[in-house]
């Protein structure tokens, strides 16, 4: 990951999980933090990607492996 996509992803991470979300314990800090984890990286669209959730760019890219010079 590169920094700026490290630091988007803190930024995101802040904005929309943390800011959102009182925490007073580490455990349900834990387990806020997991959630919005999943979410992020399995649910929703990414720029970085084309625009495509996580698992679909997964899917789409494996073909690509199999072209690439030895």
């Amino acid at each position: 990951m590169g920094n700026a996509t490290v630091e988007s992803f803190n930024d995101r991470l802040r904005q929309e999980c943390l800011s959102e979300n009182m925490v007073h314990v580490s455990e349900e800090a834990r387990c806020i933090i997991e959630a919005w984890r999943i979410h992020y990286t399995q649910s929703r669209p990414n720029s970085v990607l084309g625009w495509m959730i996580q698992s679909e760019f997964v899917v789409k890219s494996a073909g690509c492996q199999n072209m690439q010079p030895t």
